[in-house]
């Protein structure tokens, strides 16, 4: 179950732009539904955004996370598999993989977390912003939320809009079916309702798919 408390970290997008090559997917589901949507998050969704700036530039300026909550709550982060000490210097490059998460139990855990006592333990893959020379441009990222940001962020994600691949939602409807059936009260691709079993069919799987949520 997905709680709110009353924090919603990330402000909803006013206008997106959505590329020709991609198919328009909006699914109304209830707000119990949304947990099923949580593997594509955490598989990994991309987002345009101007590349050449800063993690932490990126997260909140441009996805509209509280600094406040990045700062407290986004304690571990990966970059291209690397993870990062210092996201308000490290510059994400047009393709970059980002990987969020909260603090993580153990040792490996806190040797993980950013500015950690235990940082130096893995200086050796640790990301040197001075190496990452880029410049500022239009780019695609992707992002992958684990627990707390996946549970508290990922819901704002998915009523923004996220890009992802027609074979990531082919594979959710199959795996769940069933209880997705009980929770979706439209579905609507490229403007025109479908059921899911059209759904199914219309969708391919080298698909490019501009997905979003309303949740009723």
């Amino acid at each position: 179950m997905l709680i709110y408390q009353g924090r919603v970290h990330c402000p909803p997008l006013l206008f997106v732009v959505i590329p020709m090559k991609y198919k328009e997917l909006i699914i109304e589901i209830s707000i119990k539904g949304i947990p099923r949507f949580s593997i594509l998050l955490q598989q990994g969704f991309k987002v345009m955004a101007k590349t050449g700036v800063s993690v932490k530039e990126l997260l909140c300026q441009q996805m509209g996370i509280k600094e406040s909550y990045f700062d407290t709550h986004i304690q571990t982060i990966f970059i291209d598999g690397m993870p990062v000490d210092k996201p308000e210097e490290t510059p994400v490059l047009d393709g970059s993989i980002i990987s969020l998460s909260g603090p993580m139990p153990g040792l490996a855990g806190a040797t993980l977390r950013r500015g950690s006592y235990y940082a130096p333990m893995r200086q050796s893959i640790t990301v040197r912003p001075s190496d990452r020379v880029t410049v500022e441009e239009q780019g695609t990222v992707t992002i992958k939320l684990f627990n707390m940001p996946l549970s508290e962020l990922g819901p704002e994600f998915l009523k923004k809009g996220i890009f992802i691949d027609g074979q990531a939602i082919l594979n959710l409807i199959e795996n769940n079916s069933p209880s997705l059936q009980n929770n979706i009260h439209k579905i609507i691709l490229n403007k025109r309702s479908v059921s899911l079993e059209d759904l199914k069919k219309d969708l391919k799987n080298k698909d490019n798919v501009f997905f979003k949520i309303i949740t009723i």
